[in-house]
C-alpha cells in the first residue's frame, strides 16, 4: 500500500473527562481516496496511540489484536473503529491530545509501516446541573 497524504483521516474531537467516544476510519490505497484498501489479512494490525503533544509518550493505547480496543468493523473496504471507553478518558488530565493510527502489515519485506489517521482530542471538563 502506498503512502497517502494529506490525511482524509483526521480528527478533532471534543469530549468531556470521563466520556467514551467512537472514531471511525477508512484506510484509501490512493491520494484521491476513492479506492479502498482491504484490512481483512491477519498480517494487517492497527495501532491507535494518543499523547500530550507529538514528542510526549502516549499516555493511551489502543491495537487491533483487541476488537473492543479497535474494531475492523468492514475490513474488506477498509473500514475500522477505535473504541475509548469511559474508563480511559477519566484519569486525563485536561487539555488537548494527538493522535495517530499506525497501520502495520508484516506480510510485507520488508514490513509496512504507515500514518493511515491522525488528530486531536480536547479533554474538558462537565459541570453538574
Amino acid at each position: 500500500m502506498p503512502a497517502v497524504r494529506p490525511f482524509r483521516n483526521r480528527e478533532v474531537r471534543e469530549i468531556i473527562r470521563g466520556e467514551g467516544l467512537s472514531l471511525q476510519f477508512t484506510v484509501y490505497s490512493n491520494t484521491a481516496h476513492t479506492t479502498t484498501s482491504d484490512i481483512s489479512s491477519a498480517n494487517i494490525s492497527l495501532t491507535f496511540k494518543l499523547a500530550k503533544k507529538t514528542s510526549d509518550s502516549a499516555v493511551l493505547t489502543k491495537t487491533s489484536a483487541t476488537s473492543t480496543e479497535i474494531e475492523k468493523s468492514d475490513p474488506t473496504n477498509g473500514v475500522f473503529l477505535v473504541k475509548l471507553e469511559n474508563s480511559d478518558t477519566s484519569s486525563l488530565d485536561l487539555g488537548s491530545y494527538r493522535f495517530d493510527v499506525l497501520l502495520t502489515d508484516t506480510g510485507t519485506d520488508p514490513d509496512t509501516n504507515k500514518i493511515i489517521a491522525l488528530g486531536d482530542i480536547v479533554i474538558s471538563e462537565g459541570i453538574s446541573l
